[in-house]
């Protein structure tokens, strides 16, 4: 009658064991269900088995979830202390482009066009302009507060020999709306040959919404100054360079100030 009686306790036991818990519930739905508040008083151990306690984690750690049938981990957050009120970095990248743009000396759009900020790329005066396709690019802004820097650079050349000159210039447009522009000059000196030079640009862009924009650089050359050659922006035209050093490149920062912040004491 003992022996009777001890097994079936430890089947009761046994049982009960792999029953699940519910805690306000009649219904649990994991071996533990708590439904309502709970507190922890001390540690709370992860990743054990029945040798092992497991991993309380460190101070400032939070769990974080592996995925299915997998444990929970403590994990240090990487979280940066913003100030109120001013700029973070919140994206960055750069491109290039070696395919660049060709002028021949009959696609001088003539006249001393004025430029204004936020024209749009279908304008008349821009009907001229040559896009360099591989410096469409895209980018984000999470808050309408902010600050984007487009900077582009490139290397212009002119063919032949002889003194002259081309006037030509080169747009940075977000949205086909025009954010900035520099106009230059690319001389000949008299007696070289195949002139080349660096084109430098860096505009800024501000206050705009949130959402997806997409960059533009586009050129055009303007006047011819006793020049009639071919000319060239982001591609070599003549074997004294290649398209490796004539090349286009384009960043792009993206500065925001945080709508979520943590205020830093100083």
């Amino acid at each position: 009658m003992k022996k009777t009686l001890f097994i079936f306790l430890s089947l009761f036991i046994f049982q009960n064991s792999m029953a699940q818990v519910g805690v306000n519930t009649e219904n649990p739905q994991t071996i533990l269900d708590v439904r309502g508040d709970m507190t922890v008083r001390n540690k709370i151990y992860v990743g054990g088995n029945d040798n092992l306690l497991g991993n309380h984690g460190k101070k400032g750690q939070v769990l974080v979830s592996q995925g299915p049938n997998k444990p929970p981990m403590w994990k240090t957050l990487n979280i940066p202390n913003y100030k109120e009120n001013e700029f973070y970095m919140i994206f960055t990248d750069a491109f290039i482009d070696n395919v660049g743009l060709s002028f021949d000396s009959n696609e001088a759009i003539g006249g001393s066009p004025l430029y204004n900020l936020n024209e749009d790329r279908s304008n008349a005066k821009f009907a001229k302009w040559k896009d360099i396709a591989g410096l469409n690019k895209d980018f984000f802004i999470y808050n309408s507060d902010n600050k984007v820097y487009i900077t582009y650079e490139a290397v212009v050349q002119i063919s032949g020999s002889g003194s002259g000159s081309v006037d030509y210039a080169c747009g940075v447009f977000v949205d086909n709306k025009l954010q900035g522009v520099r106009v230059e000059t690319m001389k000949q000196a008299l007696n070289a040959s195949n002139a080349f030079q660096t084109f430098l640009m860096v505009i800024i862009a501000e206050d705009l919404t949130d959402g997806k924009h997409t960059t533009k650089v586009s050129c055009a050359r303007i006047r011819n100054n006793n020049y009639t050659g071919n000319f060239s922006i982001g591609k070599a035209i003549q074997s004294n360079i290649n398209n490796f050093v004539a090349q286009s490149s384009l960043k792009i920062e993206v500065y925001e100030v945080p709508e979520n912040f943590i205020p830093v004491v100083d």
